[in-house]
């Protein structure tokens, strides 16, 4: 799977023929009611397909010790258009212990797939802002690949579409937090004061405040980024 774009936190892919025989098997089993697979079956299929697809990524086991896979009919990306998601509990790529969900989504009108690393009550901070400005100063492979951002939709949610790129946006991750430590030596700010900056500039009540906060915290940032 070839990363072609970023839509906020999900990542659009272009896949070959394989590939796409891959995913198709994997919604066609999926979807389709069968009882003559019992659930060990049908986890070893779904973990062997999810595998192909996504190297190194490691799915979560279940209290019974299988892997878990939920399926939606409806997509609420405005990205995908209609089509079916499955949603799977895996390990944070980022390497905390939040809960983290990998979903794959099949288009019904397109030829490339869509999927992303979910972070389920996400509380976004001056580091995601920080490590999306290293994310977007290296091109990888014709994409610029970014931090953690919110998904294209209504529903406040987030997630990294970066898939194939999460180890430099770990990298990004771990510098963004070094130089957000060094916050008050580079800019005169104190890393408190950029949060509530940043606070300002997305929910302020006030259009004023909002732009004055603005105004102020984003050329902190890339003061910071600036000063590596």
């Amino acid at each position: 799977m070839k990363l072609v774009n970023i839509h906020g936190g999900l990542g659009e892919f272009s896949v070959t023929s394989e590939e796409n025989d891959v995913i198709h098997a994997l919604f066609t089993r999926l979807y389709k009611k069968d009882d003559t697979w019992d659930i060990p079956a049908m986890m070893r299929f779904f973990q062997e397909h999810m595998s192909l697809l996504f190297p190194g990524v490691n799915l979560v086991k279940s209290d019974l010790g299988a892997y878990t896979a939920y399926r939606r009919g409806l997509i609420p990306y405005n990205c995908t258009g209609e089509g079916q998601q499955i949603i799977t509990p895996v390990e944070n790529p980022l390497g905390s212990v939040m809960h983290v969900e990998l979903r794959l989504v099949l288009p019904s009108k397109s030829d490339n797939r869509f999927a992303g690393f979910i972070f389920p009550n996400y509380q976004p901070s001056c580091v995601d802002d920080i490590a999306d400005l290293l994310c977007k100063g290296t091109l990888n492979q014709g994409v610029h690949y970014r931090a953690i951002l919110e998904l294209p939709q209504r529903a406040q949610e987030y997630g990294l579409g970066a898939v194939p790129f999460v180890g430099q946006v770990c990298e990004a991750y771990a510098e963004a937090a070094h130089l957000l430590g060094d916050a008050k030596s580079i800019t005169g700010i104190e890393q408190v004061c950029l949060e509530v900056l940043r606070s300002a500039a997305e929910k302020s009540k006030n259009e004023v405040e909002r732009e004055t906060a603005r105004a102020i915290y984003v050329p902190k940032l890339q003061q910071l980024v600036d000063a590596r």
